[in-house]
């Protein structure tokens, strides 16, 4: 009886190191992309720009480029998609950008955690 018992429980750890072993790699993988390098920046597109960088809640430096229009102007945000960067070409980020400050707005474009020029290896998914 003390073997079957011992077996079991042998059993019941083996599986539960595969279920953990598999649900790491799973988290891990699903939270890590290839960083996309920077090619271009706001300047090519004959915009005027500061290099901006800050602190995120858990002490990574995330850097951005702010493009200001007026202190009194509204401000918007520019994320890039999960893959990409503040300047990735695939999805217009600049142009984008262009248009926004042609309307007024002051814009800030930032890389997100492990993306671009921003730290960290891995995206958060909205915890940090």
């Amino acid at each position: 009886m003390r073997r079957v018992l011992w077996a079991l429980l042998a059993l019941i750890g083996v599986a539960a190191g595969i279920i953990l072993g598999i649900s790491g790699y799973a988290a891990s993988s699903l939270t890590q992309f290839e960083r996309v390098p920077i090619e271009c920046n706001p300047g090519d597109f004959e915009l005027e720009y500061v290099e901006v960088s800050f602190p995120s809640r858990d002490g990574l430096k995330l850097r951005g480029w702010w493009l200001e229009t007026g202190d009194d102007n509204p401000v918007i945000v520019v994320v890039h998609g999960s893959e990409g960067n503040r300047a990735h070409p695939v999805e217009r980020m600049l142009g984008i950008a262009k248009d926004l400050v042609s309307y007024g707005y002051n814009v800030l474009m930032l890389d997100m955690r492990g993306h671009g020029e921003s730290e960290g290896k891995h995206i958060s998914a909205g915890y940090y």
